[in-house]
């Protein structure tokens, strides 16, 4: 549940790199960043300082959402 709401968080509302659910949450976030699932990548190498969801991030959400809607 940890990375759905991280994936959740990002999409919704992008959240700096230094923000409390950033330090929370620091392993989950860098786990999905290594994944491709967030990033701060705005364009080509160019950077913010808030981590956004991706597309990849996006349709991975949606399968952890059809899942989580089955098990209800």
């Amino acid at each position: 549940m940890a990375f759905w709401i991280v994936l959740d968080k990002a999409s919704r509302e992008p959240f700096t790199v230094k923000s409390n659910i950033a330090r929370k949450a620091a392993w989950h976030i860098a786990v999905c960043a290594s994944r491709g699932l967030i990033t701060t990548e705005v364009d080509y190498e160019m950077f913010s300082n808030q981590w956004m969801i991706t597309e990849e991030g996006l349709d991975f959400k949606d399968g952890l959402d059809e899942r989580i809607e089955q098990l209800m």
